[in-house]
């Protein structure tokens, strides 16, 4: 069985440190950071919304779907070593019950598509009501009325495994709904034993909103997450630590980025700095508040709530900025990096093409 391709959480827990400061460049006053980060985090909140309502996002929605994962186990069954190329699974495939109605009460869900064409790509079609985790069950009497409207076109597929658990797997595909584009899949996986792992995921939505997450781990481990609208960066979280495995200890850096202004983990001082468009703001003070509720979370990642006070005295919360939208975009993101559409229904489709060539 192959090795779970896409479990990225199970294997890293990181991030990075990205900003670097400037002394040339002046001081932003207090008045200026102020309105930065309330314009970020309201564009922040008006891309919660918007991704939130728009077609594409049930398909990183992963609330409360546990399905088994496409991918197996490589080292238990060598029969599952070797490599998936796009030249080897191009083609159309169409949900098809009609065939599983006829022959069995129920079968495994790659039974249900059956070749209809060719293609230079991967295309996996079936009905847009099933594009959703709460929905993905297969009723073969029922339905046969229903019309392939969801297109999965991979463009790019390439799965490389061994029996120890060393892998390559990348993925690049457009999806639409009812003959219109609403997103691109673009997915880069790969395990080099026995530390090395690298994962990276991006989904850009129609409406120009895209979402990325990345981990890495090794002797220098990373995770970031970002949230961007038509290519510009409008939040990152990052968090990443340097091991030391002699010695057993380790250094870390965490920033968090609204706008363009950043609360910034300096490494190894145990301090937090402001910096703004990449310089570090003297007269801007971080202080990071433990949770006050057990269960509330401050941040994508956990427990931050930064409060910043600034050279008048103003204080700014980052919680209090962002509000409820802190938990939809733990969701939003946890979603995407479990990456469930494809681990789920395009790959099982694709080994089962492999298997069967």
């Amino acid at each position: 069985m192959k090795a779970k391709i896409l479990s990225m959480a199970t294997i890293v827990s990181v991030g990075m440190m990205f900003w670097q400061c400037t002394e040339t460049q002046p001081v932003v006053d207090t008045t200026n950071i102020q309105a930065s980060l309330s314009e970020g985090s309201a564009n922040i909140n008006s891309a919660v919304k918007a991704i939130t309502g728009a077609r594409g996002y049930e398909l990183i929605n992963a609330e409360a779907y546990t399905s088994k994962s496409a991918t197996m186990d490589a080292a238990a069954d060598s029969a599952y070593q070797g490599k998936i190329l796009l030249a080897d699974i191009k083609g159309v495939y169409d949900y098809n019950p009609e065939f599983v109605a006829a022959t069995m009460k129920h079968g495994p869900m790659y039974k249900y598509f059956r070749k209809s064409g060719e293609s230079e790509l991967f295309v996996v079609k079936f009905p847009s009501t099933k594009a959703n985790p709460r929905k993905f069950e297969f009723n073969p009497k029922k339905d046969t009325a229903l019309v392939n409207d969801f297109v999965f076109a991979a463009s790019e597929y390439k799965y490389m495994w061994n029996k120890a658990n060393d892998f390559t797997y990348s993925m690049k595909s457009d999806i639409s709904i009812r003959d219109t584009t609403v997103s691109n899949l673009e997915i880069k996986n790969s395990i080099t034993p026995p530390l090395k792992a690298d994962f990276y995921t991006k989904y850009t939505m129609a409406n120009g909103y895209g979402l990325e997450v990345a981990f890495t781990n090794g002797d220098t481990a990373v995770q970031t997450k970002k949230l961007t609208k038509d290519g510009k960066v409008i939040m990152e979280e990052s968090f990443s630590a340097i091991f030391d495995f002699a010695a057993k200890t380790h250094q870390n850096s965490y920033t968090l980025k609204v706008g363009n202004v950043a609360v910034n983990y300096v490494r190894g001082t145990n301090t937090y700095t402001v910096v703004v468009d990449g310089v570090v703001q003297p007269n801007a003070t971080v202080e990071v508040i433990a949770r006050a509720v057990a269960g509330e979370e401050f941040s994508i990642f956990g427990r931050r709530n930064f409060q910043i006070k600034l050279e008048d005295g103003t204080v700014i919360k980052m919680a209090e900025l962002l509000g409820d939208n802190i938990s939809s975009l733990r969701a939003i993101f946890d979603g995407l990096k479990g990456a469930w559409f494809a681990t789920n229904v395009v790959d099982w489709v694709a080994y089962n093409v492999y298997l069967t060539k």
